[in-house]
């Protein structure tokens, strides 16, 4: 669609956003952050491939896809009207109002891990911000994909010499 022209720079968003998850942590040791029993084993289905590959499938698809249609096409839009005689799927994708920016930001932060908060609040910000200004839904779940593709990517390469960074995915 026509939505597809601006991918380069979802594309760069998603990337900003794997980094704006990851630098705290990489920089700062004393964030806080789940201790080794939390990390996750890619040897849980058998084999650590069939195990990388399902959650990459999860993590840079499923997820994305879910959390955004979920997220800033239904609670946002719900959020505006669900005290008027009003029906949400009336209202626009990407209409801003505040009290849906600040309802959608803090659902975003608070359904990620304690730990997580310092980043998915953010990260909740940067993405409603690109919906406002994408004006459809498909640029900010291609930059949520990409986002959970770069951290998955990271991890997954620096895994050998980094087995904390399990802890994201």
């Amino acid at each position: 669609g026509a939505w597809a022209r601006g991918a380069p720079a979802d594309v760069a968003v998603g990337l900003g956003i794997a980094a704006l998850w990851l630098a705290p942590f990489l920089l700062f040791e004393g964030l806080p952050r789940p201790g080794a029993e939390a990390r996750f084993d890619p040897g849980l289905l058998g084999g650590a491939a069939a195990t990388l590959a399902v959650r990459l499938v999860g993590f840079a698809l499923v997820t994305p896809f879910m959390e955004e249609l979920f997220v800033r096409s239904f609670l946002l839009r719900f959020l505006d009207v669900f005290d008027r005689d009003a029906d949400f799927r009336d209202l626009p994708i990407g209409r801003f109002a505040w009290r849906s920016f600040l309802g959608t930001v803090l659902w975003f932060t608070v359904t990620h891990q304690t730990w997580e908060w310092i980043v998915a609040l953010p990260t909740g910000i940067v993405l409603n911000l690109w919906l406002y200004r994408r004006r459809h839904l498909g640029p900010v779940v291609l930059a949520h994909a990409v986002a959970n593709a770069a951290i998955f990517s990271f991890v997954v390469l620096r895994a050998p010499a980094r087995p904390d960074l399990w802890i994201f995915l």
